[in-house]
């Protein structure tokens, strides 16, 4: 049973996404859903829901582990902890189509788990598509932490983010933190860790 849990504010994400384009939020999703979400990644982790993660969309996916090295399961909203977090994120789509104009149509997300020594190389999450092909295109990622409390300082597993003419920003994959940025123009890159790391990346997309 997730118990309920309050509105978030996202006042601080609807203020910086036009500009710089980022936003990190430590301790933001409230703890008792963060022990939810980890323990149901664990519960689908053990019923073989997990799968090597690919680069690349479609037909063109390829899974290459030298540059991208996590094992990810979709979120379903059959999931009582998933439902709760997808929920979550569905009220900020609503919040920046609002006041932002963005004409964000839906919300995607999955766990994601990552073995000691790997990472994913620096990318975009917005794909290139054919003009016409009518793909929908990611707009605004988003990345939550689900590690145990007290990540330690030397166990590496951070996020960096490499906004356009300013200095890259690390971000400590401390549990409840919540990173949101925009999926077209926010480079970055996972820094392989010494322990296992897990979170939830998803992203905010137009329709197809």
């Amino acid at each position: 049973m997730i118990p309920a849990l309050p509105p978030l504010d996202w006042a601080a994400v609807l203020t910086v996404l036009p500009e710089p384009g980022y936003v990190v939020l430590p301790d933001f999703i409230p703890a008792s859903l963060v022990t939810a979400l980890r323990h149901e990644l664990r519960e689908q982790e053990v019923s073989g829901r997990f799968h090597a993660a690919g680069i690349g969309r479609g037909a063109a996916q390829q899974i290459q582990r030298q540059i991208r090295g996590d094992r990810i399961a979709w979120l379903e909203a059959s999931w009582p902890a998933a439902a709760a977090y997808l929920q979550l994120l569905d009220d900020l789509r609503q919040q920046l189509n609002r006041e932002l104009f963005l004409g964000i149509a839906e919300y995607e997300a999955h766990y994601a788990c990552y073995e000691p020594g790997n990472g994913y190389g620096r990318h975009i999450d917005r794909h290139v598509s054919m003009a016409g092909s009518g793909q929908g295109q990611r707009v605004i990622s988003t990345v939550c932490y689900l590690n145990e409390p007290g990540w330690p300082a030397d166990a590496g597993g951070e996020l960096v983010l490499y906004p356009e003419g300013a200095t890259p920003l690390s971000v400590t994959p401390e549990a409840g933190t919540l990173v949101v940025f925009r999926s077209d123009s926010m480079a970055h890159e996972v820094l392989p860790a010494n322990q296992q790391r897990l979170s939830i990346a998803g992203w905010m997309r137009t329709r197809d």
